[in-house]
């Protein structure tokens, strides 16, 4: 594999790797509003929980590398 190859390759994977967080982050945002509403439980430490996961999901590789920035288009995974 070529260097440019592999460096295309990095940049897929890194960006499936960080849809991946974004998307769990984000379903889990949803899961902690509905059982707020409901009033089923106390989500204090799960919402802890959650925004600590995001602020290392940011933080796990600084500079963003190619395929990680979440204001570029070209980083959303689009399934082919």
């Amino acid at each position: 594999m070529s260097e440019p190859e592999t460096w295309i390759n990095q940049k897929k994977i890194n960006g499936r790797l960080c849809q991946v967080d974004w998307r769990f982050i984000e379903a889990f945002r949803e899961v902690i509003a509905a059982l707020k509403t409901s009033g089923a439980c106390n989500v204090e430490a799960i919402q802890l929980l959650i925004d600590e996961a995001e602020t290392i999901s940011a933080s796990v590789a600084i500079p963003d590398p190619p395929g990680c920035d979440p204001s570029d288009p070209r980083s959303v995974f689009k399934p082919s």
